[in-house]
């Protein structure tokens, strides 16, 4: 139905690639295709327009902008074959060897155990000493532990 010369039209108006429909609200789900979308930290909202196309909305204030700028920076460092997610297995079905190789612990002495690949590392909580064979796990894991005493 066309509307006559004079008359009002109202509704949503949409874009679709270079084009623009007016429609009324109650016939946009026709229309629009909906997309997996994302909200991270409820502050971003991540959209997959297309396989090759991801949109990202947020409003700007300084800890959004640093929350949209990980977020690019994630999706601009991942590689073509995406890792998949496997679930982790119950505790109770694990084996001796599996829960050995969980990545953070405590010993008996207190001390935390991180473990990266085959590198590990001791972190004493009290002292904020670190040992380790491997130097740059070693200073990674002090750098992680200032900081965090920084911000508690």
């Amino acid at each position: 139905m066309m509307p006559e010369a004079g008359e009002t039209v109202s509704g949503l108006m949409v874009k679709k690639g270079f084009t623009y429909q007016i429609m009324a609200p109650g016939d946009l789900h026709a229309g629009v295709v909906p997309v997996p979308t994302l909200r991270v930290h409820d502050r971003v909202t991540v959209k997959q327009e297309s396989p090759q196309h991801l949109s990202l909305h947020w409003t700007a204030e300084p800890i959004s902008d640093m929350v949209s700028d990980s977020i690019i920076a994630m999706v601009l460092n991942i590689s073509r074959e995406m890792p998949k997610v496997v679930p982790e297995p119950e505790e109770e079905t694990k084996s001796e060897e599996e829960k050995e190789k969980k990545m953070v612990k405590f010993r008996e002495d207190g001390k935390l155990v991180i473990r990266v690949d085959e590198n590990v590392a001791f972190l004493d909580i009290q002292s904020g000493d670190v040992e380790s064979e491997h130097e740059g796990l070693k200073g990674r894991v002090r750098t992680a532990f200032l900081r965090i005493q920084k911000c508690v």
